[in-house]
């Protein structure tokens, strides 16, 4: 884990981004499963959201990895149950994974070449950024095709947190 401020991020990252630009966003993978017939509402939706970045002789890949499940919104007396007699398996309504993939092109040659850990700040900082808005359309659009009512992500706001707050930035 890697320790490190808000401000430290934006500055690494800004020093990328002058020397590449967007050249294409794709979606690498998606895997989605439901069950059925279809479980009834309330659910409970919990979002893992993890980046990384990657360097190539002339680009650079930032990769967002979505994995989000949704689980019948049981009550505590029914969970207490559960875990009771050992059952915390809760079963998913549905589970979608997403990987998607913006592509950076050097904008020339002569650009310096840049750690792991700027990478990972660059993945930090901007990853979600450019990628969640195609994530939005593509969960919400898939949750719907299963057959369960529309789930939209929420809209991710850039960092808006203090130059001086300290983040940590796990690996893997």
């Amino acid at each position: 884990m890697t320790r490190t401020t808000v401000g430290e991020l934006r500055e690494i990252a800004q020093n990328i981004l002058q020397y590449i630009e967007i050249e294409d966003i794709n979606m690498r993978s998606l895997s989605i499963t439901g069950t059925h017939p279809v479980l009834e509402g309330p659910f409970t939706v919990s979002t893992t959201l993890s980046v990384s970045g990657e360097m190539r002789a002339d680009h650079i890949d930032l990769f967002t990895r979505y994995d989000i499940r949704a689980m019948p919104a049981n009550d505590d007396d029914e969970r207490e149950e559960h875990s009771l007699h050992g059952d915390d398996k809760e079963e998913n309504a549905w589970r979608l994974k997403l990987i998607l993939v913006a592509t950076f092109a050097k904008q020339s040659a002569k650009i310096p070449s840049f750690s792991d850990e700027d990478l990972k700040a660059l993945a930090y900082a901007f990853g979600p950024l450019f990628m969640h808005p195609y994530a939005r359309e593509i969960v919400q659009h898939n949750v719907t095709r299963l057959g369960y009512p529309p789930y939209t992500l929420s809209i991710l706001e850039p960092l808006t947190t203090a130059d001086d707050e300290e983040v940590e930035i796990k690996e893997g």
